[in-house]
């Protein structure tokens, strides 16, 4: 058994799990409303997004599919645009904590449902304008020379310069964003956590371990968002055939 065999299987069996956990995550989601308050809808859609990708990466990347030129170029159309939704969800989550968390005071903002049909329309919007442009050069001569390739290497996108251009930099511009709202974010919960702590300087024993367990509950929120900001889908490499 070849190394690119087992890792094909080992990527197969690992998506399968995330999928599971997907779906799970999802279904929990729907049948308990009260976690469907704006954080957990926006959680709600970069699930759903990484599970459209998954699930059309799966069922879309064969041999018989490999065969039909126009369903292979649709399939990595399809998979280029989750993707880059996947991505601007978590900026979109990195936004909506940052409002939340990122104003130096003792109480933060709590940000009403309403919220959601925006962040929906930036998420999908700035995707699918991504998808749009690429297409534009692809069936023109926007970029004189360029041709996207969709559906030329594994029902994926075939020109290195085209998925630099139209995937790889979208998603590093995300990164680096993500990256300096969740500074801004930590540096504003540990300058709350500062102003309680001088507000209630009492010397008691009993007041140094309640900010002791207050620490690791930051640090252990810290890790979180950290987490949730570095969701990170790589494009697809090796498939079961």
């Amino acid at each position: 058994m070849t190394s690119d065999v087992v890792e094909a299987w080992l990527s197969f069996i690992l998506t399968i799990i995330s999928m599971l956990c997907l779906t799970a995550t999802l279904v929990t989601y729907c049948l308990f409303s009260e976690l469907r308050n704006l954080p957990g809808l926006n959680l709600m859609a970069l699930a759903t997004c990484i599970l459209a990708y998954q699930l059309t990466f799966e069922s879309g990347v064969n041999q018989r599919t490999a065969s039909n030129h126009a369903a292979c170029k649709a399939v990595a159309i399809l998979i280029h645009f989750f993707i880059l939704s996947s991505f601007f969800w978590t900026s979109v989550m990195a936004w909506d904590i940052y409002k939340t968390f990122g104003r130096k005071t003792i109480f933060s903002r709590v940000r009403s449902r309403r919220h959601f049909v925006r962040y929906l329309t930036c998420a999908f919007g700035a995707a699918l304008l991504v998808v749009l442009v690429a297409l534009l050069v692809e069936y023109s001569e926007l970029i004189p020379g360029m041709d996207i390739g969709y559906g030329e290497y594994m029902c994926w996108i075939g020109n290195e310069w085209a998925s630099a251009l139209f995937l790889a930099l979208p998603l590093s511009l995300v990164l680096a964003s993500n990256v300096v709202l969740y500074v801004r974010t930590v540096a504003s919960i540990r300058h709350v956590s500062k102003t309680v702590k001088s507000e209630v300087s009492s010397s008691s024993a009993s007041s140094n371990s309640h900010l002791k367990n207050r620490g690791k509950k930051d640090l252990v929120l810290y890790v979180r968002i950290f987490a949730i900001l570095g969701t990170i889908k790589r494009a697809p490499t090796v498939k079961i055939q």
